[in-house]
């Protein structure tokens, strides 16, 4: 979903596996809040607190 806008079939049938449809359906809400979130963070230039700065060096982001 973050980087082609949607689950992969196999991805979705191997969730579907293991998740019920309520699951499933808070983990892609979950996913697409989490994508609008960032999107929106990036065109207003909101950059990380400082105080949240430590984590990103412990858990960088993948480029």
């Amino acid at each position: 979903m973050v980087t082609s806008l949607a689950v992969s079939a196999s991805t979705f049938s191997e969730l579907e596996a293991g998740l019920d449809s309520e699951c499933l359906t808070d983990l892609v809400i979950t996913i697409a809040f989490y994508c609008g979130v960032v999107r929106l963070l990036e065109s207003l230039q909101i950059d990380v607190e400082d105080e949240y700065l430590h984590y990103l060096e412990e858990f960088p982001l993948p480029i």
